[in-house]
């Protein structure tokens, strides 16, 4: 049977980014600071109409820093977070595999994701996952949005000297 989607259908992205601290909150400052080469990215769009787009460190810094209290988890809350959703897609991919075999396979990656994500997050204090997106998240459209989507989607940062963890997750 085929079947067709009906209403409106969206392109929309986002990028998920997601750091992980060691010390207070007010510490993320001082570590998104160090590392500010970055975020100084620049976009440009597929046609006249997006041209260049470019954000500052600064600039990404203050919106990242603007959800800070609002949005701040403690590192041991998203860990068992990330258990729980390891545990519901395990149970996925084992039915499905019950059903028929191996129909589940496609969804071994999130578990991994999921386990990894646990284990790092024990490591640390707090995590603040905050989405940068074209026309949807927590900093949507315009250059800030599309720019952290777009460039900002490959940004990882391992820093255990200062006990600092940045990456990111698409969304499409």
């Amino acid at each position: 049977m085929f079947m067709v989607r009906l209403g409106f259908v969206t392109n929309s992205s986002s990028t998920t980014h997601i750091m992980m601290w060691k010390g207070d909150k007010e510490a993320l400052r001082e570590l998104l600071e160090a590392h500010a080469k970055h975020f100084d990215l620049h976009y440009t769009g597929w046609g006249d109409e997006d041209g260049q787009l470019s954000v500052t460190a600064d600039e990404v810094t203050t919106a990242i820093l603007s959800c800070l209290e609002s949005k701040v988890q403690s590192a041991s809350e998203f860990a068992a977070d990330c258990r729980e959703q390891a545990e519901r897609n395990r149970e996925y991919v084992e039915n499905e595999n019950k059903e028929r075999a191996g129909s589940g396979k496609w969804m071994e990656p999130y578990v991994k994701k999921d386990e990894d994500m646990a284990r790092r997050a024990d490591e640390y204090d707090h995590v603040l996952k905050v989405d940068f997106g074209d026309n949807h998240g927590d900093f949507q459209g315009g250059a800030l949005g599309m720019t952290m989507d777009y460039e900002g989607r490959s940004i990882r940062i391992v820093d255990a000297e200062r006990g600092f963890y940045y990456t990111t997750e698409q969304n499409r």
